[in-house]
């Protein structure tokens, strides 16, 4: 049903069975509530070769998304292959990371009536992570954007740290034409060039604008690369970094965020738990941002060689 771009949803399922199987469902929701028998479908759901996904919205159809990729892998990708090496072709792209991740879901009372209400992510509790990507499986120091202004405390506090990655800051956290410019191509692409002295170079970037304006190719030319702008509305089948990497790096990030608090809460246990997750809640903001740098680096490295190469494969690039 998802191939045919159709939400199939329990409801659904719960409807056909009734229409289907009328007699024994009357019979059945004779004896039980509607929703026991919706639990039973969830349950027999996995069993079927099914699973449960996140929906997400998208312009075009499925059909339409495979027929762009074997075009541009026909095209577009055929030629940048013949162009340059593995070794030489390169997709970047950005991701949002959180400081905490906030729950979907909490205990709460059983047949209580207040709402189980939860502070939400302020824009403040967020970050975007610029992540680069070689055909050959190479990983290139990630780009880390906090919200701030150049010149105020958190900028500072940017260029001195030395974790190997490279931090910035941005009003919104996240990527702009200064952003990109100046810390991507004038920093990492850069540093990348002149330590690897590689003789010409492929850049795949969605369609921000930032990515594909004039001034970003022309600035990108000045080092030797070509910029390859993906289709607009394809990166979910055509981005090796969409397809295959961002997943598992989230997945990283989420277990290193999961192990920080265990970690935490573990410490100082002559104070009650409620006091250790107050504080761990109320961490100052300089902390968490640099225990997501560490949360970053550390999840990047996990990213393995072959997760990467899948990722190039399965874009069709």
């Amino acid at each position: 049903m998802r191939r045919d771009d159709f939400p199939l949803k329990t409801a659904h399922i719960v409807t056909f069975i009734k229409e289907d199987s009328s007699e024994w469902a009357t019979n059945y929701l004779a004896d039980w509530k509607e929703e026991s028998l919706r639990r039973q479908i969830r349950r027999l759901i996995p069993r079927h070769g099914f699973s449960f996904r996140r929906s997400s919205r998208t312009v075009l159809s499925t059909v339409e998304l495979e027929q762009e990729q074997a075009g541009d892998a026909r095209t577009t990708g055929a030629a940048i292959r013949a162009a340059y090496s593995c070794d030489c072709t390169f997709n970047t792209d950005e991701t949002v990371v959180y400081f905490a991740d906030e729950p979907v879901t909490i205990i709460a009372e059983k047949g209580s009536k207040k709402i189980a209400k939860v502070r939400g992510r302020s824009r403040i509790s967020r970050a975007s992570v610029l992540l680069t990507v070689s055909a050959a499986g190479r990983e290139l120091p990630p780009l880390i954007i906090f919200r701030g202004v150049r010149g105020a405390p958190v900028a500072e506090e940017c260029k001195h740290d030395n974790s190997g990655v490279r931090a910035t800051v941005q009003k919104n956290a996240w990527m702009d034409a200064t952003v990109w410019n100046v810390e991507f191509v004038d920093w990492i692409w850069a540093n990348y060039i002149s330590v690897e002295h590689p003789s010409g170079l492929a850049l795949y970037v969605d369609n921000l604008k930032c990515h594909v304006s004039a001034e970003s190719r022309d600035h990108l030319s000045e080092w030797g690369t070509e910029m390859v702008p993906l289709p607009k509305n394809t990166t979910s089948v055509l981005q090796p970094l969409d397809v295959g990497i961002m997943g598992p790096f989230k997945k990283k990030m989420y277990t290193l965020s999961l192990d920080y608090e265990i970690q935490l809460l573990a410490l100082n246990r002559s104070a009650s738990l409620r006091d250790r997750l107050k504080l761990l809640k109320n961490t100052p903001a300089q902390k968490q941002r640099g225990v997501l740098v560490v949360r970053v680096t550390k999840a990047w490295s996990l990213i393995s060689d072959n997760c990467v190469l899948r990722a190039w494969e399965k874009a069709g690039l």
